[in-house]
């Protein structure tokens, strides 16, 4: 077995002891200090093999596979760093899970895999930057889901457990917009850095990838000025922010499996 393989398997049991460990913990408390390090050797695994199938010495193989992989190990990443402060359980276990499935995809190579692309310093910071948006808005409409039932359920005065696993409703809310400032800071870079570097997006089929990538950024920024002016929340921040994540999703990864996995270019 090679270090990829330990370590693809390693970070596969760690992602999924932290996911049965925490799933429907009724009390919502914070990881421990072993939970805590045990999320760290899986992260930094799973970073390992995602950069090292990313990167090769023909340049960057940025495949539907890898791809998925970078977003994953970037959410896993950003949810540890968010568990060290609050009680986050309720996010962490269905990401760890998320994480562990796809380095099982990644790993297992049942996907094709594109050539490797040359890229420079300029459109590697665009690529990542986008990439890094995506992530942080998919924690936003996970977020948003979570938010959304356990409103629904205070509402219906339904005592649940559910109820129990999640952060007082003033906390997810306050949680859900500073993801969303986030992921808006992020994904406006790429946006920008996307215009400075790429030369023809006719000739790399980006043209829908950018136009829905700027309609995604237009309703998260709506968004955040209704919070700021008019004071949104509830259902029409938790509609509005799965809006934002549909065309965000299509853009990054629907073209994606258009062009590699049914057209295979």
């Amino acid at each position: 077995m090679d270090i990829n393989s330990l370590f693809a398997a390693l970070s596969i049991a760690c992602y999924g002891y932290l996911a049965f460990r925490h799933w429907g913990d009724a009390n919502a408390q914070a990881s421990s200090n072993k939970d805590h390090i045990i999320a760290l050797l899986a992260i930094a695994m799973h970073w390992w093999i995602t950069i090292d199938k990313t990167i090769v010495d023909q340049g960057y193989i940025l495949s539907f596979a890898n791809t998925g992989s970078i977003v994953a190990v970037f959410i896993a990443s950003l949810i540890f760093i968010a568990s060290l402060r609050h009680p986050i359980n309720s996010l962490a276990s269905p990401t760890y899970a998320i994480a562990a499935l796809v380095i099982i995809v990644a790993a297992t190579d049942v996907l094709p895999t594109p050539e490797a692309n040359v890229m420079q310093g300029g459109l590697l910071t665009h690529v990542m930057l986008s990439l890094f948006g995506y992530a942080t808005l998919t924690i936003a409409a996970i977020h948003a889901t979570a938010l959304s039932v356990q409103e629904q359920r205070l509402k219906a005065r339904q005592t649940s457990r559910i109820l129990r696993f999640l952060p007082p409703l003033q906390t997810m809310e306050k949680l859900l917009f500073q993801i969303i400032w986030a992921g808006i800071v992020f994904l406006s870079l790429g946006i920008v850095s996307g215009i400075i570097f790429l030369e023809d997006i006719f000739a790399q089929h980006l043209v829908h990838k950018t136009v829905l990538s700027i309609l995604a950024w237009a309703i998260f920024a709506v968004l955040l000025w209704g919070r700021h002016v008019l004071g949104w929340r509830g259902n029409t921040a938790v509609r509005l922010t799965l809006a934002g994540f549909v065309f965000l999703m299509l853009a990054f990864f629907g073209s994606k499996l258009v062009l590699e996995v049914i057209l295979h270019r």
